[in-house]
């Protein structure tokens, strides 16, 4: 049974939401902008429902769609629901997109849960679906002293990424390691905490300051 209040919800939600991406488009067409800006547009509107705390299930969607049909809207609620932090993918796009070809470091988990680093430039920024994800950043680049592009992609199942402007030189094993024995023949060392740990970013931005943004 439908009630009053749930009415009166679903339409100020509705309102909201259309205010909102009516904002995010700078109060032009979605459908004039060009493809660059729709893009930005979609970083700004996911940005705005998760500072506004907009909750979104499916039969709000299913609701949606069936009395706004042709509105590009409800697309975007669905990649929304499913993914909460696409707006973060589409806010590194507009940070990278306008950093083509310049200096910048990246300090990430690889594939062992270990911290790494690239000194490299950006090539070339996408934001795309990638696996069950809707939203994944693909960044190509030439890492510094290479002359090949390469591809990263980084994705809600990655987290752990920050981004600094220019080319900082992070020492990882200082970042890293902690010296267990000393001596003038050998060293011994081991990792400060386990695979995957977060306090190694947390360590990386005291000594190095907050990044541009994080993943």
């Amino acid at each position: 049974m439908t009630t009053k209040s749930s009415i009166f919800n679903y339409s100020n939600t509705t309102e909201r939401i259309l205010e909102l991406f009516m904002h995010s488009c700078h109060g032009r067409p979605y459908k004039e902008l060009f493809p660059f800006e729709q893009q930005e547009a979609r970083g700004r509107f996911f940005y705005a429902l998760k500072k506004q705390g907009i909750e979104i299930d499916e039969h709000f969607i299913l609701r949606f769609q069936k009395e706004n049909p042709n509105s590009f809207i409800t697309s975007m609620l669905s990649t929304y629901r499913s993914n909460k932090d696409a707006y973060m993918y589409n806010r590194a796009y507009k940070h990278l997109v306008d950093m083509l070809d310049e200096k910048i470091t990246i300090v990430y988990f690889n594939a062992f849960g270990m911290l790494g680093t690239i000194n490299t430039r950006i090539k070339d920024v996408k934001v795309l679906s990638y696996a069950q994800f809707s939203d994944s950043l693909q960044i190509k680049h030439i890492p510094k002293r290479r002359r090949t592009i390469y591809t990263n992609l980084f994705s809600p199942s990655l987290t752990g990424t920050v981004f600094y402007r220019g080319w900082v030189n992070i020492d990882i094993n200082e970042i890293t390691m902690n010296a267990t024995f000393n001596s003038s023949e050998r060293s011994v060392r081991e990792s400060k905490y386990m695979s995957f740990d977060k306090r190694y970013l947390t360590d990386v931005i005291k000594k190095h300051g907050e990044p541009m943004f994080r993943l």
